[in-house]
């Protein structure tokens, strides 16, 4: 996953992430363990702290923390991590006193010098995030952070708990034997599934619909490469961007191929259940075989740029902004960016998004992951009512929220104005531009409430006015990123979701790398041609001889501990 600043008018950062951190592990996921060795649990020893007729916190609580400042993280001019709007705002709200105890430059460094907190025993704040799921299991496993179940039964806002009750596997990347160690910071709940975007200008011109199924999706990529659809008298247009050189790990990669043909949805890189109840690696199931060639079949007939194989997904983005590839799938955000690109770069390039197109076994789209990044509690934090009492605030931004501080945005002059009364979001009217004060919480991020985003473009798509707080903020996004969610939006029961979101295994963390190597290794030359698609079945045994079963295993003994 990669990060971009919010340079464009926008409230709701979907991926931030765009994004956190992508495993690379041989179908490692990105919660937390099993916590074998788990000590015992440290339980909150908190009591309701003192609050005023006010509504704030007195005396004030304190509450210490650390993050990366990276270059998404823009403040304004005379403000920095420990001044700022967000950190008034708790202070004069709720008599919160946020203190960063340190800073870093990069995501990187802020997981290190965790990571030297831990092995040193050295002091951690009250309260800190943790991206990576195998550094997560290790901060379970120290005994320096809380049991917060009671004080979550506690002190958890009625939605707080709704919202995690709606979304209970969440649970998963912060729990060990029922506990929970942490609270998930959700995602938008389908930030990464892919929907297919097309140059409609192309489309026009060659007299093409938009495809509604596999077969007519290759009769559209055949037209982009022999019909000439540029006008400039050459063959040198492609069908359709993607990037292999992870083996389809990447969340422009086309892996709904496979789900196309698979009737139980099975995708590489991806855990599924099976009949028995167990989890088995997608990449190493028959209908892989069925996906693979028919990627073959694709190359050979050059709807795949030639150097997909070992383009990332900056260069497939690159190949369709410059106006040499019709199609590519990926998220409903990429309508507000990169691919607005191609309209500098190609005079009269129109762009539209489209469902994925249906296969002889329906649509399995990859699914996002719910958790990507979980918040931690130093075992000796004593205002665990204080914590939730913020956090129930940040939320009031998805909830229309009538007395919530954020129903507009993160900050007046920041990411919206008031102008008789109704909140703006024009750019050209914030003081210093745009600026994401949603950045400066606690969470890094706004806290997202699953779908509650998707479902407001569903509607705004249909016609219907925008009247609420929120419908009004995602109404003034720009209309390519409210379209490709709507069309999302519609499609969600399609999405597939990994059932591993656990830690690395102890197997994956000592062979899987390899196992990694010998399957985006196999699948490319697959697709390339290089070798025969029947060795997919030597892939499958020499994956499974060499760890992939012991993998499975303890995968398993994972999976029942947290069903």
């Amino acid at each position: 996953m990669f990060r971009k600043s919010a340079l464009v008018l926008t409230v709701i950062m979907a991926l931030t992430g765009v994004m956190a951190a992508c495993s690379k592990g041989s179908g490692n996921g990105e919660g937390a363990g099993t916590g074998s060795s788990q000590p015992p649990a440290e339980t909150s020893s908190s009591s309701a702290s003192p609050v005023s007729e006010t509504g704030k916190f007195d005396p004030p609580v304190k509450i210490t923390t650390a993050r990366p400042v990276a270059s998404d993280v823009v403040y304004k001019e005379g403000e920095d991590t420990k001044n700022n709007v967000h950190i008034q705002w708790a202070k004069d709200k709720l008599g919160i006193d946020i203190d960063y105890i340190w800073t870093v430059g990069t995501y990187d460094a802020y997981h290190n010098k965790i990571k030297l907190a831990l092995a040193s025993n050295e002091p951690l704040p009250d309260v800190f995030i943790v991206e990576d799921a195998q550094l997560a299991k290790q901060v379970m496993e120290s005994g320096r952070v809380m049991d917060i179940s009671e004080a979550y039964d506690a002190y958890a806002s009625e939605r707080m708990k709704q919202m995690y009750a709606d979304n209970p596997t969440a649970w998963q990347s912060v729990s060990t034997d029922g506990r929970k160690f942490g609270i998930p910071i959700l995602q938008t709940g389908a930030g990464e599934d892919p929907i297919l975007w097309i140059r409609q200008d192309w489309l026009d011109k060659l007299n093409l619909q938009a495809p509604t199924t596999i077969e007519e999706l290759e009769a559209v990529m055949d037209a982009f490469v022999n019909q000439d659809p540029d006008g400039n008298n050459k063959k040198d247009t492609a069908g359709i961007a993607l990037t292999l050189r992870d083996g389809f790990n990447s969340w422009v990669d086309g892996k709904f191929v496979f789900g196309a043909y698979s009737k139980d949805g099975v995708l590489p890189k991806y855990w599924h259940e099976n009949a028995e109840g167990r989890l088995e690696y997608g990449s190493i199931h028959p209908d892989m075989k069925q996906g693979l060639a028919k990627f073959r079949e694709w190359y050979t007939k050059g709807y795949l740029f030639e150097d997909a194989g070992a383009a990332d997904l900056f260069a497939a983005f690159e190949k369709f902004n410059q106006g040499k590839v019709g199609i590519i799938a990926g998220p409903y955000w990429m309508g507000d960016w990169p691919l607005p690109d191609v309209f500098k770069n190609v005079p009269g390039s129109v762009i539209k998004p489209y469902p994925l197109p249906r296969g002889p076994e329906g649509v399995h789209a990859p699914g996002e992951r719910l958790v990507k990044s979980r918040m931690f509690f130093n075992k000796d934090f004593q205002h665990m009512d204080a914590f939730f009492k913020y956090y129930d605030e940040t939320l009031g931004y998805w909830y229309n929220d009538e007395n919530s501080d954020f129903k507009y945005g993160f900050a007046e002059g920041y990411d919206y104005v008031l102008e008789n009364g109704e909140a703006v979001y024009d750019p050209e009217k914030l003081p210093n531009g745009y600026i994401n004060a949603g950045k400066y919480m606690l969470s890094w991020n706004p806290p997202n409430v699953p779908f509650v985003e998707l479902n407001v473009y569903k509607d705004l798509a249909t016609g219907k006015p925008a009247e609420s707080y929120l419908e009004k903020k995602l109404a003034g996004l720009p209309p390519l990123k409210v379209e490709g969610g709507a069309v999302l939006a519609n499609d969600l029961d399609k999405s597939v979701h990994d059932k591993f979101v656990g830690a690395p295994t102890k197997t994956m963390e000592s062979k899987g790398v390899m196992l990694d190597k010998l399957e985006n290794e196999t699948f490319v030359k697959i697709v390339y041609g290089r070798l025969p698609l029947d060795d997919f079945e030597k892939f499958v045994a020499n994956w499974k001889a060499s760890g992939g079963d012991q993998i499975t295993e303890e995968v398993n003994e994972w999976y029942q501990s947290v069903k």
